[in-house]
């Protein structure tokens, strides 16, 4: 009996199509888009989120070290759209009022973890530790 052996092009294919499907598969699916916001200064932070153009703002509060994560559950997996998320908070630490107010980015994530989401960090203001910002962590 004589041995046969496939051409080496169709063996490379085929490991090339082995390949893409072990890949694939591994991916796990996306079902939320997550933001997480940080607190990394020593002052408790109030702050208030709205999900939609429409929708009411609702208040919380993040210890100095904590964080938070915000998820929107897609209708269906890989679906990667989410209704806009905004923040608004008091950037001035001196008893004062300065509202700022921005628009936040979510990440496609298999879950709703702070890990899976589009980091978000309060610092301080870099020469003024009376203020602080909004920054993404990227």
């Amino acid at each position: 009996m004589i041995p046969s052996f496939l051409p080496l092009a169709t063996c490379a294919a085929a490991l090339a199509t082995l390949a893409t499907f072990t890949t694939t598969e591994a991916e796990a699916a996306t079902r939320y888009g997550v933001t997480c916001i940080h607190n990394k200064t020593q002052h408790a932070i109030n702050f208030d989120i709205r999900l939609g153009k429409d929708g009411g703002w609702r208040s919380y509060r993040l210890q100095p070290g904590w964080n938070r994560s915000f998820s929107h559950q897609y209708d269906k997996q890989d679906e990667n759209r989410s209704p806009p998320i905004y923040i608004r908070f008091d950037s001035d630490l001196r008893g004062k009022t300065f509202w700022t107010e921005y628009k936040l980015e979510r990440r496609a994530a298999a879950g709703e973890t702070c890990a899976e989401g589009k980091p978000y960090n309060f610092r301080y203001e870099r020469n003024n530790q009376d203020f602080i910002d909004l920054k993404t962590a990227s």
